[in-house]
């Protein structure tokens, strides 16, 4: 990938951080799992990854313009997704094994989109 823009970096441990970023090429918001030591990157599916309420493609500020916060407790990293003003979910990540779950819906409403998990 080579048109990404960062949005949030959280380290994590080991060399090991999450990152979010958007694509000037593709619409949305994506997550990926990077190696810092070995120079690497995974990239995480959800499944509203394409939604261009992440990257404001449509005029509208996106979520990824405004993130704030990446929670971290122990093995696992934990993200909210939610499009601009469309519900989403809170993602579950498992750094040690790059395993996603897709967690706890996320209601939102028009404008509206949830910039972090503490």
């Amino acid at each position: 990938v080579d048109d990404a823009n960062i949005r949030a970096f959280r380290y994590i441990k080991d060399g090991i951080g999450v990152v979010l970023y958007t694509r000037t090429s593709i619409g949305g918001g994506f997550i990926a799992l990077v190696d810092l030591n070995a120079k690497t990157a995974t990239k995480l599916s959800t499944e509203n990854e394409t939604d261009t309420g992440f990257s404001g493609v449509t005029g509208v500020t996106g979520t990824f313009q405004q993130f704030q916060n990446i929670g971290l407790a122990g093995d696992y990293v934990y993200v909210p997704m939610t499009p601009n003003g469309k519900d989403g979910n809170l993602y579950v990540i498992n750094w040690k094994t790059k395993q996603i779950t897709k967690g706890a819906k996320l209601v939102n409403q028009s404008g509206s989109y949830f910039i972090g998990a503490y």
